[in-house]
C-alpha cells in the first residue's frame, strides 16, 4: 500500500468524504481519525523506517538502504536523504522527504 503524507491523506480524505458518507460514520464510531494522527505524529526515530514501510534494510548503525536510496543519520539534529538535512521530528516529517525527493513509500 502506498504511504502518503498527512496533508495528502486529509486532502484525500476531504474528496473522499464527498463520496462516502461512511467515512464519517467510521470516524464517529471507531476513532479512525484518532489513529491516523497517533501513527504520523510519533516522535521519529530511525527504527521506524524498517518498522513500517517495505524495502528498507537497517546497513550499519547509522543508514538505512531502499533500493538506490540511502538515509544517512550523522546526529540528533543532522541527517540526509538526497537534499534533505533537517532531522525529521515525527514520523510525517520522514514521509514528507520521502515524497519530496521522490521516494514512493510503501506499507
Amino acid at each position: 500500500m502506498k504511504v502518503y503524507d498527512y496533508l495528502t491523506l486529509q486532502l484525500l480524505k476531504v474528496k473522499l468524504s464527498e463520496y462516502l458518507d461512511i467515512l464519517d460514520y467510521l470516524e464517529e464510531k471507531f476513532g479512525i481519525e484518532d489513529i491516523i494522527e497517533d501513527f504520523y505524529n510519533l516522535p521519529f526515530t530511525p527504527d521506524l523506517i524498517t518498522k513500517f514501510f517495505k524495502g528498507w534494510e537497517k546497513s550499519t548503525n547509522l543508514n538505512y538502504k531502499y533500493k538506490s536510496f540511502v538515509a544517512y543519520f550523522y546526529s540528533k539534529n543532522h541527517y540526509q536523504l538526497k537534499m534533505r538535512h533537517n532531522m525529521p521530528i515525527v514520523l510525517n516529517d520522514f514521509i514528507r522527504d520521502c515524497i519530496l525527493e521522490k521516494i514512493e513509500l510503501e506499507m
